[in-house]
């Protein structure tokens, strides 16, 4: 009997001469008989009834087909406030996801099938234009790739609160490893000596959106919905702040208003929105990233003016509580992916490190050769 374990729940009969069901060696139920045959029916239907009620355990609550979820997520989504890029992006991911496994029980998705999901994205598609002509079409980079997991993450995690599912596929799943490009900032020199300069005289008002971009670290929608009314008089201090009432994290925060940057007030409308033109994010993004190209500066992107910001405080040497309340982040995680620093600046650090070769001083000459 050497290395053999009892397998629970088992039946026994105790010296008193009734049976037991035993769930453990210190948990034990009585079959309340002394007949061998009546205990083992019984016993039986017990065991039956445990398994069921395992069974029982490991079902959702409810049943939920993917396609019925995707509806009520993303409209539980957009009442819950989020934004419409957001909301947009979680119903791209799961329409993907429906496209690819199929209208499936929400219950019935393994881990198996996030990954043939996740390298199904990846391949190369043949796809129909509208002309009747097929092409094939390139799979999705791993940095798109990564948007849809971090989306998919929270989807299936209410997915489970909810009680769709028992078990979250998407729970250990970890992000690809991106291959390291050119950080999306500008260097001084590239902001007064190139970028700005190019931009035509006919977008004066586009070129003042940049710099408060810039001098704000403000993200892209908060920037388009600015108003005038939103700049006001602080008190104490006498100094101009911008109240950013309506913010991604729903945290309104106040910015004050750098001195540099009180000329460009000067331009704009003086009543309602600083930059009616540019009321579409959307449209600030296209247009700035045909200058940025136009300019060799291909890198860079709209959201990368507040990487910029956030590196030229870094390379002031701003602490880090001070940008995390400028820019209204909230973790300092995050703070760290909008750190970056330029070639000048790693230059003079550089420039700072001496080991240049030196006589020794006489004294400690002397104090070698015993002559002190």
């Amino acid at each position: 009997m050497d290395g053999m374990r009892h397998q629970y729940p088992l039946m026994r009969q105790a010296a008193n001469g009734y049976w037991y069901i035993w769930y453990g060696r210190l948990k034990r139920e009585s079959l309340k008989t002394r007949d061998k045959r009546i205990a083992a029916q019984v016993f039986a239907r017990k065991k039956q009834e445990r398994r069921d009620q395992k069974l029982l355990a490991l079902r959702p609550k409810a049943e939920r087909r993917l396609a019925e979820f995707i509806t009520e997520y993303t409209t539980w989504r957009a009442d819950e406030r989020k934004s419409a890029a957001t909301v947009d992006m979680d119903g791209l991911a799961l329409r993907l996801l429906l496209e690819h496994a199929g209208n499936k029980s929400m219950s019935l998705i393994r881990p198996k099938d996030v990954d043939m999901f996740h390298a199904w994205l990846m391949q190369p598609k043949k796809i129909t234009t509208p002309a009747k002509r097929e092409k094939t079409k390139g799979g999705c980079a791993r940095t798109t790739v990564n948007v849809y997991i971090r989306h998919l993450k929270v989807a299936f995690k209410r997915a489970l609160r909810w009680g769709y599912i028992i078990e979250n596929p998407y729970a250990d799943v970890k992000q690809y490893s991106e291959d390291r490009k050119e950080p999306p900032f500008l260097t001084e020199r590239e902001i007064k000596e190139t970028l700005l300069p190019a931009i035509k005289p006919k977008d004066r008002d586009f070129k003042l959106m940049i710099e408060v971009y810039l001098y704000t670290g403000c993200r892209g929608a908060e920037v388009c919905r600015m108003q005038r009314r939103d700049f006001v008089m602080d008190g104490e201090t006498g100094r101009l702040f911008v109240v950013i009432p309506k913010t991604k994290t729903h945290r309104a925060r106040r910015i004050p208003v750098p001195a540099a940057m009180l000329p460009i007030l000067d331009e704009l409308p003086a009543l309602g929105y600083l930059f009616p033109r540019w009321r579409n994010v959307q449209t600030v993004s296209k247009k700035l990233k045909r200058y940025l190209r136009s300019v060799g500066l291909s890198h860079m992107y709209l959201h990368g003016l507040r990487h910029t910001t956030t590196s030229h405080l870094t390379m002031k040497g701003v602490p880090d509580k001070a940008k995390m309340q400028m820019l209204g982040h909230t973790q300092a995680s995050t703070l760290k992916r909008y750190e970056h620093l330029s070639p000048d600046y790693l230059i003079e650090i550089a420039d700072k490190l001496s080991f240049e070769e030196r006589a020794p001083a006489v004294s400690l000459v002397r104090k070698k050769r015993g002559t002190e």
